[in-house]
C-alpha cells in the first residue's frame, strides 16, 4: 500500500508529524520531526559526495584528451598505414561519461540539511522546485517544524 505524503522528493517524504526516507519510493526509515536537532535549507550541490564525481569525471576527460593525442600520433606515423574506425571510438563513451559526470557534480540546487543526534542527512529538493511546490513545502514545514533555517 503506497503512503500519501504531503511532498514527495527523491530521498525523503514529508507527512504531518514525520520525515520519511525513501528508496524507489519506498519508506525505510521513518525520522518523528520531534527527534530532529536542526534543518537547514540552503543552495547547495545535488550530490552528497559531488568532489569524487567530479574528480572521477576529471579522470575520464583527462584519459580522453590522452587517447585523442595518442590517435593523432598515429596520423602522423609513417609506419601506421591503417587506423580502425573502433580505435577512433574507443574515446567516446568515456567523453559522454566523463562531461555528464563533471555536469552533475557541478549542478546547484535548494538542498535540505537534517540533523537528527550524530547523523546527518543531506536531500536536494529539485523535484519539489520542478513541481512548483517548493514555496507550499516552505510554508508546511515551517508549521511543522518551527526552528528551521533557510537561506
Amino acid at each position: 500500500m503506497e503512503e500519501q505524503y504531503l511532498f514527495e522528493a527523491e530521498k525523503f517524504g514529508l507527512s504531518d508529524k514525520s520525515i520519511h526516507l525513501l528508496r524507489n519510493r519506498y519508506s525505510y526509515k521513518t525520522i518523528d520531526l520531534e527527534d530532529v536537532d536542526s534543518i537547514t535549507i540552503a543552495k547547495g550541490k545535488d550530490l552528497n559526495n559531488w568532489a569524487w564525481v567530479l574528480f572521477i569525471g576529471v579522470m575520464l576527460l583527462a584519459f580522453v584528451a590522452y587517447d585523442l593525442l595518442k590517435i593523432l600520433n598515429l596520423y602522423g606515423d609513417e609506419n601506421t598505414h591503417v587506423i580502425y574506425l573502433e580505435r577512433l571510438l574507443i574515446p567516446l563513451f568515456p567523453f559522454v561519461l566523463g562531461i555528464y559526470t563533471v555536469i552533475i557534480s557541478l549542478r546547484n540546487s535548494k538542498v535540505m540539511r537534517m540533523y537528527v543526534g550524530s547523523k546527518k542527512y543531506h536531500f536536494s529538493l529539485r523535484r519539489i522546485i520542478k513541481a512548483n511546490s517548493y514555496d507550499e513545502f516552505i510554508v508546511q514545514i515551517k508549521d511543522q517544524y518551527k526552528s528551521i533555517r533557510i537561506n
